[in-house]
């Protein structure tokens, strides 16, 4: 009997001390302050901008890719990663834009992330090349759109959107090629095509985003609508930014005169952003 109390007793304090304890959970790492990486204002040489998914349309191209080179989303051979490496070092010690939609699930299309993982990210003749994302937000499907493609920012759901998206760019591309990124002021440069599409109070937005991440705004402004600043929205929103820099698709007919209107229209961008510097005290880029 007292062999069975004891062998009771035993079995008690074991299974008292064998408890799974809760594991504590680790705090997550806290965010930088800044990136060490490459100062825009060091970089000279081309931009190059590298599209993942767009198809090649010759009548309304400015840049004539090579075909055998690049499908969209297709992993790259071996061979065709090479050609393009010395085709990108042949032209300029610039750096790279790589045009980039974040693909959590609501991203149907998804894929850039993955494509730039195979082809570009961990492409080693390419580590030394700066690089920063090309935000497509327009493309992306987890925003609640207008039907002419408009994205409200004064929509809460569309603003967390952006936090998101610029949350995943952050923890999947920035903090993990810090010392390739390119930076304004220590800030990963993030660039947003066609700003104007964002309607809504999106600049409280940028600036919020600032304080959580270590980041920093390029948009391009709809240049040849040089009246769009006009309105006192938009003009908010641009005041926002941190980097102008402008592309736009080439319109069938005479070059020439394409490049001219470009030129002035330019001109007269750079009133507006002594304008906004004026009304700000900020100083901006104009690439």
């Amino acid at each position: 009997m007292r062999r069975f109390v004891w062998l009771v007793l035993l079995v008690a304090i074991f299974t008292l001390n064998s408890g799974t304890k809760p594991q504590a959970q680790r705090p997550p790492e806290p965010i930088p302050t800044s990136i060490p990486g490459v100062e825009i204002k060091n970089i000279k040489g081309w931009l190059a901008i590298l599209y993942s998914s767009w198809k090649y349309i010759p009548e309304i191209a400015t840049v004539h890719p090579i075909p055998q080179l690049w499908e969209p989303y297709k992993t790259q051979t071996y061979n065709q990663i090479l050609e393009q490496n010395r085709i990108l070092k042949e032209y300029g010690s610039g750096a790279d834009i790589l045009q980039y939609s974040p693909d959590p699930p609501c991203n149907k299309d998804g894929g850039d992330h993955n494509y730039w993982l195979s082809n570009y990210f961990t492409n080693s003749q390419l580590s030394s090349r700066p690089f920063l994302l090309l935000y497509e937000h327009i493309y992306g499907n987890c925003y609640i759109k207008r039907p002419d493609g408009f994205i409200n920012m004064n929509l809460e759901h569309n603003r967390q959107v952006l936090r998101n998206e610029v949350g995943f760019m952050y923890k999947n591309v920035i903090s993990r090629y810090p010392s390739r990124y390119v930076t304004l002021n220590v800030k990963a440069v993030i660039y947003f095509w066609l700003v104007i599409a964002m309607t809504g109070d999106l600049s409280s937005l940028l600036d919020e985003i600032r304080v959580t991440y270590p980041v920093a705004f390029m948009g391009s402004t709809n240049i040849l609508n040089i009246q769009a600043p006009e309105n006192p929205e938009t003009r908010r929103n641009y005041r926002a930014l941190d980097i102008f820099m402008e592309y736009v698709l080439y319109v069938p007919g005479d070059y020439a005169l394409m490049v001219q209107a470009y030129e002035s229209v330019s001109e007269e961008w750079r009133k507006r952003i002594k304008e906004f510097e004026e009304e700000t005290g900020k100083k901006y880029i104009f690439i």
